[in-house]
């Protein structure tokens, strides 16, 4: 509890309502004395936290003091969190915020109460109170100094008022200011003085109904990018739904990809079961081929496409598989080639097809123990041997090897049997394997 004495003439905000003119002599009196006693509480660490004109009280001989503790917390080592406590308009940005706040809070309610001394003013008359939260919350709005205001005291408002509260001026460096500016104040005329409050006072007015104004403004404003807000959220949340969907068939498509790939793996296995079978039933009737990894299905088509080109030329006769499973992933087989007698007739070329690829396997003569697969090793070049005798058994190698074979042709004796397409001096595989060991 605080005991103090009566002040004659209550609250300062009540003086300046009253329509009572400040003189410029009571101006520096009464700045003076607020910041005196501010600067007594500072240098105890109290924060008064709720400075304003209401909490300022005047006595009977005009001197100022300072009430309203009900708010006032201890000031420690650190910044402190403070709530809603005082009016908006004298409050600062970092109470409005709810930040962690210092003495420096008590330094910007002073400033406007040094704005009330001067304009006789209310501060933000009509202005709703949630556009001043909002504005000073975000450091975009401040009280109207006067264009004509004396420098000493447009200076001392606007370094009160400073967004940082480090930036901020302590009271004892405000005492020392008051007492450079008020030299100027009380050099002017108390009629002059008072005309030019007047204007200060109609300049403030103007520019708070410029701030009502731009408030509704801004409230439409508010409203506007509200509903644009509104509208970009409702076309994110399509987007979202719209993307997801197509996420959905994306996944769909993969598990029934997959799904396939599991089955075509399994296909092949059996595949690789059913060849090994064949080929313990049937060994040799077909060529081994490596089981290649599964490939796209676009590959295999191109693959089929490919092979059907090939397989089925214009002009040339369609290639039989051998239908041992039904199938037609088993390839076609390359039977050996078995010798017969060499045709002296003129020259009978064979369609390519049938070369290639075989419709019936052909078996090898019991009595021969090559194939002209083996005649390039024995016929290379051997030193000491004249080149005439090499280029005949050339010769010999290559119209054997181009000309069509027949495996009914039978040999007796080493001698040929004739026939319309072979003549009596045709060496045969066995002679030629008995010319060739005479020159090993």
């Amino acid at each position: 509890c605080i005991i103090m004495e009566y002040c004659a003439q209550g609250q300062l905000y009540e003086v300046l309502r009253a329509g009572r003119k400040v003189t410029p002599t009571l101006l520096v009196d009464w700045a003076s004395g607020i910041a005196s006693g501010m600067n007594y509480l500072h240098l105890h660490k109290i924060i008064h936290r709720d400075l304003k004109s209401p909490n300022v009280l005047v006595t009977h001989n005009d001197t100022v003091k300072i009430s309203d503790f009900g708010t006032s917390k201890e000031l420690s080592d650190k910044s402190t969190k403070m709530s809603f406590a005082g009016t908006v308009a004298w409050m600062a940005p970092e109470v409005i915020r709810n930040e962690p706040v210092s003495e420096k809070v008590d330094i910007w309610s002073f400033g406007v109460v040094l704005w009330e001394l001067l304009t006789g003013e209310i501060p933000y008359k009509d202005v709703d109170s949630s556009a001043i939260i909002w504005g000073v919350g975000s450091n975009s709005l401040h009280l109207p100094v006067p264009s004509t205001c004396p420098d000493g005291f447009k200076i001392l408002m606007k370094q009160t008022w400073q967004g940082k509260p480090r930036n901020r001026p302590s009271f004892r460096q405000i005492l020392l200011h008051l007492d450079i500016a008020a030299a100027d104040v009380l050099g002017t005329p108390q009629e002059t003085y008072f005309k030019s409050q007047a204007e200060w006072r109609e300049e403030v007015k103007k520019h708070f109904e410029k701030i009502k104004s731009e408030g509704t403004c801004i409230h439409r404003l508010d409203e506007e990018l509200i509903r644009r807000r509104r509208d970009e959220l409702r076309h994110a949340l399509d987007i979202r739904e719209h993307y997801e969907r197509k996420l959905e068939r994306a996944n769909n498509l993969y598990m029934e990809l997959s799904a396939i790939m599991l089955q075509l793996e399994v296909r092949e296995k059996e595949l690789m079961k059913r060849e090994q079978a064949v080929e313990k039933k049937y060994p040799g009737s077909y060529k081994r081929h490596l089981v290649r990894p599964i490939v796209r299905s676009n590959a295999v088509e191109k693959l089929i496409k490919k092979k059907g080109s090939i397989s089925h030329k214009p002009g040339m006769p369609p290639t039989k598989r051998p239908d041992l499973l039904r199938s037609d992933g088993i390839p076609s087989i390359d039977p050996l080639p078995s010798p017969s007698p060499l045709s002296a007739s003129p020259k009978i070329s064979t369609p390519p097809g049938k070369t290639r690829y075989r419709s019936k396997p052909r078996h090898r003569r019991a009595n021969s123990k090559g194939s002209h697969s083996e005649f390039p090793g024995a016929l290379k070049p051997v030193p000491g041997v004249p080149e005439d005798t090499q280029s005949l058994q050339e010769q010999m190698f290559h119209h054997h090897h181009h000309h069509h074979q027949h495996p009914h042709h039978q040999h007796h004796g080493g001698v040929n049997s004739h026939d319309p397409h072979s003549d009596d001096d045709t060496p045969t595989s066995d002679d030629l394997e008995q010319f060739a060991k005479q020159f090993k």
